[in-house]
């Protein structure tokens, strides 16, 4: 019997059919909540497929110009178009008032479900949904597409399309990875040029059912992935584990498994815990022996939504669901898990929630399709963002503090000052 976690995906989920990997589901001996350390995983013959260069740069005094290079290679592994030369840092890019629109980018022909700024703040990785399963690299001054990762568009031809769920810049900038909902794997690429680097295999004594989530830890050696799972030991199609690979093996490290789906995950600054979004409640877990330091408790629906304040003091939680009327942030101590404040402005779910640099703001979107901006000290609104036309699903502010990025089923990206 479908549980009430498996209904709400069904419900609130732009990809809403549940897959079971490549069609085997592997029985899991896993007691429920409890940490599980795999035996070293076989090594398999690392799939690398590196880009091709299909046109060359031409270089103008002034500005930089692409020439060509949108041609689709369907064959040999080249899986992407438009190479384009290695990030470089323009100059620092201006404060304009709260708000104040810079440009919106349409690359996408279908809903976008995840963004994310590039550390160096120069660029953004955006990915859709199965009606465009691609990630565009793009500048983020003036908006030019520097290339189109186009390896889900062109992979799992004999399954349904998938859609690009997550992604995450490696904090050096060199590399991204990304998920899909299909959950073969994770793939990390090269942030340059689009060639495939890594793939990060799923334990075979898992049976995931969808990667929600991912992001890379802030000191770069890892990954962790918030998963929905199959327990075949209870029935239970809502189950949910949080996974970490090793990012230079390339393999799972350990796995945390609980009763219900996780939906999202966020990294400690000093990447040693684990923030997880696991029903109506957020567990800090210890990265080191899984050990959950304290559970969070204060929504009363689905947590979607959780991010780490870059001072390491705080976390955020969104909610909400379609049955339930939480609709808010909260703020609470990432040592106690006592509510510091919590925000109240959103009339529907919220799906999303960012900390600016200095830790001392907030921005949420929302199915009320605004972004959200206000303190995180006294929950006071600072700013509403109407500028989207659907259901906002991502919002990320940049590493530099000077602007604010939101991914929107209405298919843009736009990207306006934040004061």
């Amino acid at each position: 019997m479908v549980n009430q976690t498996s209904t709400r995906q069904q419900l609130l989920r732009d990809q809403d059919v549940i897959r079971l990997g490549s069609g085997t589901v592997f029985r899991c001996a896993l007691k429920t909540g409890m940490p599980y350390y795999p035996q070293p995983l076989v090594p398999r013959p690392q799939q690398v497929q590196r880009g091709v260069r299909l046109s060359r740069r031409t270089v103008l005094i002034g500005g930089a110009a692409l020439a060509g290079g949108l041609l689709l290679l369907a064959a040999g592994g080249k899986i992407f178009s438009s190479p384009f030369s290695p990030l470089s840092q323009p100059p620092p890019f201006q404060h304009v008032p709260l708000g104040t629109r810079l440009g919106t980018y349409q690359g996408h022909d279908a809903p976008v479900l995840t963004v994310a700024w590039s550390p160096d703040s120069t660029h953004i990785a955006s990915g859709a949904n199965s009606y465009d399963p691609t990630v565009k690299v793009w500048n983020a001054l003036d908006r030019t597409e520097v290339y189109t990762y186009r390896y889900y568009a062109l992979s799992n031809s004999s399954v349904a399309p998938v859609a690009v769920k997550s992604l995450a810049w490696s904090p050096d900038s060199t590399r991204i990875v990304t998920s899909d909902d299909s959950a073969f794997a994770v793939h990390a690429w090269d942030a340059t040029d689009g060639g495939q680097d890594t793939k990060f295999e799923l334990p075979s004594t898992l049976s995931i059912q969808t990667l929600w989530q991912i992001a890379w830890s802030p000191d770069g050696k890892r990954i962790a992935a918030a998963c929905g799972r199959i327990d075949l030991t209870t029935n239970n199609l809502g189950a949910g584990t949080v996974l970490v690979w090793d990012v230079a093996s390339a393999k799972a490290l350990t796995y945390y498994t609980t009763q219900s789906d996780v939906n999202s995950v966020a990294w400690s600054p000093d990447s040693q815990r684990i923030a997880a979004a696991i029903e109506n409640t957020v567990q800090v877990l210890s990265v080191s022996n899984w050990q959950t330091l304290f559970s969070y408790q204060g929504h009363t629906d689905f947590v979607n939504t959780v991010a780490w304040s870059p001072d390491g003091t705080r976390i955020a939680s969104g909610s909400g669901s379609f049955q339930g009327n939480d609709n808010t942030v909260q703020v609470w101590d990432t040592t106690k898990g006592n509510t510091l404040s919590t925000y109240r402005g959103h009339t529907k779910t919220v799906w999303t929630v960012t900390w600016s640099p200095d830790s001392q703001r907030l921005a949420s979107g929302s199915d009320d399709w605004t972004v959200q901006v206000w303190n995180a000290t006294d929950a006071r609104q600072l700013s509403v963002y109407k500028g989207h036309g659907d259901r906002v699903n991502q919002v990320v502010w940049s590493p530099d503090g000077t602007r604010i990025a939101s991914a929107s089923s209405d298919k843009t990206v736009q990207v306006w000052g934040a004061g």
